[in-house]
């Protein structure tokens, strides 16, 4: 076959995103013994394979010690061939109350635009409800997290008993909005099951 080129693709193609419809990671499971901990956004990253306008954007809490409020948001992820860590902000919501049980969403503040690659969805607890969230995660066995995020060590991308992936993503700060733009800033590699799926609605 000299001199013959092959354009090879996935034998799957994304659809694309039906207005209205909700959509997420494919494996989902409570991330239990999970510990939000005030004063952090957790990421998660998930491979999206389509444009996808987002207006809302939602969780699923399977236990939570004390009622109070969330946020959640998404964020692109660094060019490629880059480490893949949040960088510019993409839809957040306001506070989200955490005081019932299962799904729940709200509106984002401004409606955004999702571009297909890494996106990282982000979770963060204000005082009263921090530390004693479970959200449902991605399954153990779909080490997303080690597959597209990577790690200095093979140690830290192997999945660990109770964990989501072996690590996740961390930022500190005070509970409130989310940071327009993380580029650059300081985040930590936290191993746990302190993150959670963000879910989004097409438009």
């Amino acid at each position: 076959m000299a001199g013959t080129g092959l354009n090879i693709q996935s034998p799957i193609i994304h659809p694309g995103f039906f207005a209205g419809n909700w959509y997420g990671p494919p494996s989902q499971l409570n991330s239990a013994a999970s510990t939000f901990a005030t004063g952090n956004i957790n990421f998660l990253p998930w491979p999206l394979e389509a444009l996808l306008t987002v207006d809302r954007l939602g969780i699923c809490v399977d236990a939570i010690a004390a009622a109070g409020n969330c946020r959640v948001a998404w964020y692109n992820s660094a060019a490629p061939g880059l480490e893949q860590r949040p960088t510019t902000l993409i839809a957040q919501t306001g506070d989200i109350s955490t005081g019932a049980l299962g799904p729940i969403d709200a509106a984002v503040l401004a409606n955004g635009v999702a571009r297909p690659g890494v996106i990282h969805m982000g979770v963060q607890f204000d005082a009263t409800a921090g530390g004693t969230a479970i959200l449902k995660s991605l399954h153990a066995s779909y080490n997303m997290v080690g597959s597209l995020i990577g790690a200095p060590t093979l140690a830290a991308i192997i999945i660990q008993a109770g964990s989501v992936s072996g690590f996740t993503w961390r930022y500190a700060q005070t509970y409130g909005a989310f940071p327009a733009d993380l580029t650059g800033q300081t985040l930590s590699r936290v191993a746990g099951n302190a993150a959670g799926c963000v879910w989004a609605r097409a438009v």
